[in-house]
C-alpha cells in the first residue's frame, strides 16, 4: 500500500471513531485537560502501530484497546488520588466499551448479510431458509428439491461464499464512509 493510501486510510478510521476514542478516555480519566492530551498520545500510538492492524478487524475495537493501554500507564505514572477510578471500575468499563464496539461491527454484519441475502435469487433464498432457518437436512431438502444431495451441498458453498464476499464488500464500503 502506498504511503498516501496508508495515511488516507488512518484518517478515515480515526475520523470514524475519534470521538468514541475520546468519550472512553474521558470516561476513563475524568478530567477533560488529561483526556485531551491521552487522546492524542492514543492516536499518535495508533499511527505508530497502524502497519501492524490488519485492515480486516475492527478498528474501533483495537483503538479502544491501545486507549485503554495509555490510560492505565497514565495512571501507573502519577500517584493516585482520591478522585481517580479504581482499577477494578477501570476495568470494567473498558470491558463494557470494548463490548459495545464487537456488537457493533456485528450488527453492521448482520446489516450486511441482510442486504446480501436481498440479492439472492429466490431458489437460493429458499435453499438457505430451509437449512439455516427451519433447519432441515440437506437429504431432505435435495428429496423436495429431486437433486442429488452432493448438488444441493455445491449449492450452499456457493452461496455462502458468494454470502461471504457481498457481506466483506458491504463492510469494506461502510468503513470508507466519511
Amino acid at each position: 500500500m502506498a504511503e498516501s493510501e496508508h495515511r488516507e486510510q488512518f484518517a478515515q478510521l480515526v475520523s470514524l471513531h475519534q470521538s468514541q476514542v475520546f468519550g472512553f478516555i474521558r470516561a476513563m480519566t475524568r478530567n477533560t485537560e488529561d483526556a485531551q492530551d491521552l487522546h492524542q498520545q492514543t492516536l499518535i500510538v495508533l499511527w505508530k502501530k497502524f502497519d501492524k492492524f490488519e485492515a480486516d478487524s475492527n478498528f474501533l475495537a483495537w483503538a479502544l484497546r491501545v486507549a485503554d493501554l495509555e490510560v492505565r500507564h497514565f495512571h501507573s505514572r502519577r500517584k493516585r488520588s482520591a478522585t481517580d477510578l479504581s482499577e477494578d471500575i477501570m476495568s470494567q468499563v473498558a470491558t463494557a466499551l470494548h463490548h459495545e464496539a464487537e456488537l457493533g461491527e456485528l450488527d453492521t454484519r448482520k446489516s450486511a448479510l441482510s442486504g446480501c441475502m436481498d440479492k439472492l435469487s429466490d431458489g437460493d433464498r429458499q435453499m438457505i431458509e430451509r437449512i439455516y432457518v427451519e433447519e432441515h437436512r440437506i437429504k431432505q431438502v435435495a428429496a423436495e428439491m429431486d437433486r442429488l444431495p452432493q448438488s444441493v451441498s455445491n449449492s450452499l458453498r456457493r452461496i455462502r461464499q458468494g454470502l461471504f464476499e457481498c457481506i466483506e464488500s458491504a463492510l469494506a464500503r461502510e468503513e470508507k464512509r466519511p
